[in-house]
């Protein structure tokens, strides 16, 4: 029993590192959603090896091998597509790690565990600044496409874009009456520091049929 309560204090510890810098970064899995898989694959760890040790012909190894693939359907949720550009995928690879370390601490491997984290905290919190070959966004445009008759939401569009402190340069409105579309088109200097924000709000927005980034 005090084995097993020393496994999910550590691996509290443990994710709950990894999951402080995703919540500081503000990505979608953050603090609690680390915690939540660290611990819950180090339960799941920790029943294999009980499970094992009751039923000595039960394969220890096979429940525990579907946390890793498993995971990969949580972390799918962190994942932007915009465009040409995908956003997410180091908070998708840090939540599969934090699987894996859980794994760790469940079979008692703590060295390996608290090697891991240090390195995966030093790639999110130190590496991150390094951009190698980054290319310098000079302006985004920003494509949306509504029904002909939800024209008056544009305004609303722009005042959202004002509010998140994009820097929008021009507009302009296409209509296509066979297809009772309307297509904006909107051209932004720099980037929107808060476009993640904005990615949530079109989806929630029923007025807005589609859309697309595009940066150059």
């Amino acid at each position: 029993m005090q084995e097993i309560i020393i496994k999910i204090v550590m691996i509290l510890l443990l994710a709950g590192i990894i999951g402080w810098n995703r919540e500081k970064q503000g990505r979608p899995a953050g603090f609690r959603t680390h915690i939540l898989v660290g611990i819950g694959s180090t339960i799941v760890m920790i029943v294999s090896i009980l499970l094992h040790e009751i039923y000595p012909e039960a394969d220890p190894a096979r429940i525990a091998a579907q946390v890793i693939s498993g995971i990969g359907f949580l972390g799918a949720g962190t994942i932007l597509v915009q465009g040409s550009t995908v956003k997410g995928l180091t908070t998708a690879a840090s939540l599969w790690t934090t699987a894996a370390i859980g794994l760790a601490v469940g079979a008692g491997f703590y060295f390996t565990a608290i090697i891991g984290t240090l390195i995966v905290f030093f790639s999110l919190f130190f590496l991150s600044s390094l951009e190698f070959g980054k290319k310098k966004i000079i302006h985004q445009e920003l494509s949306l496409k509504l029904d002909l008759d939800k024209l008056d939401f544009y305004q609303e569009i722009n005042d959202k874009l004002a509010e998140q402190g994009c820097d929008i340069k021009e507009s302009h409105v296409e209509k296509n009456i066979i297809n009772n579309e309307a297509i904006i088109s909107i051209r932004i200097a720099g980037s929107c520091p808060e476009i993640k924000e904005l990615d949530y709000w079109f989806l929630e927005r029923e007025e807005i049929k589609g859309y697309s980034w595009k940066e150059q």
